[in-house]
C-alpha cells in the first residue's frame, strides 16, 4: 500500500484528491467576510537583473495562542492584548486585510457587535479601524491628570515601583513633579 493511500485511508482531509472546494462557505459572514481571499500567500518572490530569483518566505504566526479580546478586563490587559495583536501581525508580515479578517476573529460577541455598527470604511480600513478601536476600548475614562490625584500605592506594590507608575502618569498628565520647567530651570 503507497503513502498517499495510508494518508487517504486515515482520514486526512487535505490528502484527498477527490476532494472539491464548491463555495459553500461564501454565503456565511457579512459583507466584509470575504476580504481574507485577497491575502497575499506566505511566499513573495522577486527576480534580480541578473535573472535569479529570490524567495522571501513569511514566518506563520499562530494567532489561535492569542486569547479572544474581553472588554470587560481591567484597561492595562486591554492594551496588553492589543500590543500582542499588533506584535503578530508585524511577525506574520500580514496585510492590512489580513489584520482586519483575524481581529476580527478575536472580537467577543459585543464587540462584533459594536464593530458592525461603523461605518464600512472604518469597518475595512486597518488604519481607521485601530483607531476606533483603541479609542473605544483601550483609553481611560479618567484623565490623565485625574488619575495621578487619585492614584494609591497597591497592596503588593513596593514604593519604588509606586513611584515609576506615579511618574509616568504625572509625566503623562504634564503634573511637573521635579520641581523644574521644560527647559530644564528650577522653579
Amino acid at each position: 500500500m503507497s503513502t498517499s493511500r495510508r494518508r487517504r485511508s486515515s482520514g486526512d482531509p487535505s490528502s484527498s484528491s477527490s476532494r472539491s472546494d464548491s463555495g459553500s462557505d461564501s454565503a456565511s459572514g457579512n459583507s466584509d467576510s470575504s476580504s481574507f481571499e485577497d491575502a497575499s500567500s506566505g511566499v513573495t518572490t522577486t527576480t534580480g537583473p541578473n535573472g535569479t530569483t529570490t524567495y522571501l518566505f513569511k514566518p506563520f504566526v499562530n494567532v489561535s495562542t492569542l486569547e479572544d479580546f474581553d472588554e470587560k478586563a481591567p484597561l492595562s490587559t486591554r492594551m496588553r492584548w492589543l500590543e500582542r495583536f499588533q506584535s503578530m501581525s508585524v511577525q506574520g508580515g500580514w496585510a492590512d486585510n489580513v489584520k482586519i479578517y483575524e481581529i476580527k476573529l478575536k472580537l467577543s460577541p459585543a464587540v462584533r457587535n459594536w464593530r458592525a455598527n461603523l461605518t464600512p470604511k472604518v469597518r475595512r480600513k486597518w488604519k481607521d479601524f485601530f483607531k476606533a478601536f483603541k479609542e473605544r476600548f483601550c483609553k481611560a475614562k479618567t484623565s490623565d491628570a485625574e488619575r495621578y490625584d487619585t492614584m494609591v500605592q497597591k497592596k503588593n506594590e513596593t514604593p519604588l515601583d509606586f513611584y515609576y507608575r506615579l511618574n509616568k502618569v504625572a509625566d503623562r498628565a504634564g503634573v511637573d513633579i521635579d520641581g523644574s520647567d521644560k527647559s530644564g530651570k528650577v522653579t
